[in-house]
């Protein structure tokens, strides 16, 4: 593939610069945002709508829980295993550094895995430095 230096040139001014404005523009965003909180009615958890004049504007508080693995199996002989499979869910993840490892070490039981793998492509980052 041939590069014309002038146009990788010319796009990667224009993304830096481009970039540049969006981290001011959602610098002050954020600021706006925090503002906004500080004046609108804001729950707990959830979101609550306001109407102004002009505007309808939403809240949104969100809560983030993370399971206690350590306590698990505790709650589990508290609550009996009915519940506890009504309240919490098993995840199942992929450990990418053992998977890569029993494709390169071990093709027999990485073909064995493989039916419960889907692999889709991410999308190609972009780094674009000065380097004046």
């Amino acid at each position: 593939m041939s590069i014309d230096i002038n146009i990788a040139d010319d796009l990667a001014s224009e993304y830096l610069r481009l970039k540049h404005q969006r981290d001011m523009l959602d610098s002050r965003m954020k600021h706006i945002e925090q503002q906004l909180t500080d004046v609108m009615p804001v729950k707990d958890a959830g979101s609550i709508t306001t109407l102004t004049p002009h505007f309808k504007v939403t809240t949104t508080a969100r809560q983030y829980r993370k399971v206690l693995v350590d306590q698990v199996s505790a709650v589990r002989k508290k609550i009996g295993r009915s519940m506890f499979n009504k309240v919490f869910r098993t995840k199942y993840e992929l450990d990418a550094k053992m998977f890569k490892h029993l494709e390169l070490n071990d093709p027999e039981i990485f073909d064995d895995i493989l039916p419960a793998i889907v692999t889709t492509p991410g999308k190609t980052g972009i780094k674009v430095e000065e380097i004046d």
